[in-house]
């Protein structure tokens, strides 16, 4: 893994550290809004680096996010209020820290 990936998978660590914040800290919707989209440009590299890997050599792990990255990159919250797309946001972050987890995990022969 290169220094500047490296760089990529902790911060977007970092980032759900902050989003995984006390769950009674719900921002506005507007700031959820632009949580999620901080969210998947973090978890897209990310995703892609585990669906570069060769599907008998990820770890359950990796496997496992990127199935659930699929699913919420392609559904939305169950509804539009806003406590939905709060859960959403949080049920996003830590399908990223899943992410960041099977990439570092991942023992790579030349992909990662």
């Amino acid at each position: 893994m290169t220094d500047k990936f490296l760089e990529h998978v902790e911060d977007a660590e970092e980032f759900v550290g902050q989003v995984l914040g006390p769950y009674l800290n719900r921002p506005p919707r507007e700031d959820v809004d632009w949580l999620v989209g901080e969210l998947v440009r973090l978890g897209l590299p990310l995703a892609t680096k585990i669906a570069a890997v060769p599907e008998g050599e990820r770890t359950p792990q990796a496997a496992g996010a990127e199935s659930d990255w699929i699913y919420f990159t392609t559904h939305g919250p169950l509804d539009q209020s806003d406590h939905a797309a709060w859960n959403w946001s949080r049920g996003l972050a830590r399908v990223v820290r899943s992410l960041a987890t099977g990439v570092r995990e991942h023992q790579p022969t030349g992909v990662l």
